[in-house]
């Protein structure tokens, strides 16, 4: 099975984002029947210059590169679910359609949405005066290479014309019987809430013109419907006014209730304590920290994907909303319930400690018994595939992410700081790791050191040095996280 996961506006991207760190730790995204399922993010977004978006696509691709090293390892480890872009289902070279993971969408670039829905052509008096009533002065002179400023219906007029673009054409034409497609987005601002009523609308039309083919019409689709969680600071020069984000969240699901009834499976999630951001409309500037919100309505993905056919092919219309343990400002692994702990604490706790040992200690360890076995030498660690790959995915982008779920309102902080890698015990706020029994090493970078020497080669099977860096650190992290932790 595949799953299209499309990922509208700056929210949508932050969201996959999420996702990718959680699959890079080695979450599995698995069927009902616990196949494994292929990922093909979309991103939307008018704006191509949302920093949040194209921080999410870099992650994405560095993600993918590091699957293909890894691909041939069979299930279970890191970046082991496989992630693809749109542009990779197509057959032939085809110079229209994207190949990376944000869609193109023409016709946007400098214009004004005047001039897009061609308002000077317009003959008819009496037309004109209507589409003045529909929309300001203010609305028909923006310019829609910043997206769409928090006004939905402009929004939806300009994401029409997406159903008849390359990438969507090649998304019909590839899509399967048991494919699922799931929908992620905010409601309480302008690209998100536009493009989630419109694509469903493309997705479930019975017109055969639109592209949607028979088997998109039938298939299951949900939604993660991001209410708001943030608010920005007031600028007199911005098009944005958080104040208002609670009316329009109203609006748009008002409408949503008299108007929008075919998505199988709809997750909700927002938060009460709201972070302050800079209020930066558009562009290489909009860049929110991550958030917890996020991270936890990528959990949704995974449900959904898992959820048995039963649960969400048509007529299924099923409803889910997210609840924390505990009202506090700082979350853990023992607070935000312990379904999603069991989901995801295991797996994030290996991937902060590969990248504490990226951080501070792989360097130094070429002379340790398991990086001479495995030929980890110095020119190794300076390599493509390490260097510029899985070393710039965990310093680059999962780091700060980590850091930045940790620092923000409300805060996911799952982890110490670790100042010395000499004694690890600390790393994890809601336990302190133990030893295995009274002769044995405490959590440190000694005792994955030892570990790692007694496991022999990584990967004896395999000639590609990065795949067998990765299949031997998981093995290793996931031994040590057993003799350390108790329960998730």
């Amino acid at each position: 099975m595949r799953l299209f996961l499309f990922g509208i506006g700056g929210t949508g991207g932050r969201v996959m984002e999420a996702l990718t760190f959680l699959l890079a730790s080695g979450v599995e995204l698995v069927d009902a029947q616990d196949q494994p399922v292929e990922v093909i993010p979309i991103l939307l977004d008018t704006d191509k210059t949302n920093k949040d978006t194209l921080d999410g696509a870099s992650a994405l691709e560095l993600y993918r590169q590091l699957h293909k090293k890894c691909e041939a390892g069979g299930r279970g480890g890191f970046f082991s679910t496989p992630i693809n872009p749109l542009g990779s289902l197509a057959n032939a070279a085809n110079q229209s359609t994207s190949k990376t993971f944000q869609l193109n969408y023409q016709g946007v670039e400098n214009t004004t949405f005047r001039d897009f829905i061609g308002f000077n052509q317009i003959e008819d008096f009496a037309t004109q005066r209507l589409l003045e009533s529909l929309y300001s002065e203010e609305n028909l002179n923006d310019r829609l290479t910043g997206g769409f400023l928090g006004n939905p219906n402009v929004g939806s007029v300009v994401l029409s014309g997406f159903q008849d673009s390359a990438d969507y054409k090649l998304f019909a034409g590839a899509f399967n019987p048991g494919d699922r497609v799931f929908i992620i987005g905010s409601i309480f601002g302008g690209t998100g809430a536009a493009g989630m009523p419109w694509l469903l609308k493309a997705l479930r039309t019975e017109n055969a013109n639109a592209g949607a083919a028979a088997a998109i019409r039938t298939a299951a689709i949900g939604a993660l419907m991001v209410l708001p969680y943030f608010k920005l600071q007031e600028e007199a020069s911005s098009h944005i006014d958080s104040n208002v984000f609670v009316t329009k969240t109203k609006a748009a699901l008002s409408y949503y209730a008299q108007h929008v009834h075919n998505f199988n499976q709809v997750y909700y999630i927002a938060d009460t304590a709201m972070a302050s951001y800079d209020n930066h409309e558009s562009g290489a500037k909009q860049s929110n920290d991550a958030h917890v919100i996020e991270l936890l309505g990528a959990l949704a993905v995974l449900r959904f994907a898992g959820a048995p056919d039963a649960e969400c092919l048509p007529p299924a219309g099923q409803y889910y909303e997210y609840a924390i343990d505990a009202d506090t400002q700082t979350l853990d692994f023992s607070t935000i319930g312990l379904d999603s702990a069991k989901a995801f604490a295991k797996q994030l706790t290996q991937l902060q400690m590969l990248a504490l040992l990226d951080a501070g200690h792989f360097h130094q360890a070429t002379q340790k018994t398991w990086a001479r076995d495995n030929g980890f030498d110095k020119s190794f660690f300076k390599s493509a595939d390490y260097n510029g790959g899985l070393h710039r995915f965990l310093a680059d982008h999962y780091s700060p992410w980590i850091q930045q779920l940790a620092s923000n309102r409300r805060a996911f902080a799952p982890f110490h700081q670790v100042t010395n890698l000499e004694d690890m015990r600390g790393m994890r706020r809601d336990q302190t790791a133990k030893k295995k029994n009274f002769f044995s090493r405490h959590l440190s970078s000694e005792l994955l050191d030892m570990k790692a020497n007694t496991a022999g080669r990584g990967d004896p099977g395999s000639i590609d040095p990065i795949r067998r860096f990765l299949k031997l650190w998981w093995d290793v992290t996931s031994n040590v996280y057993d003799e350390s932790y108790d329960g998730f």
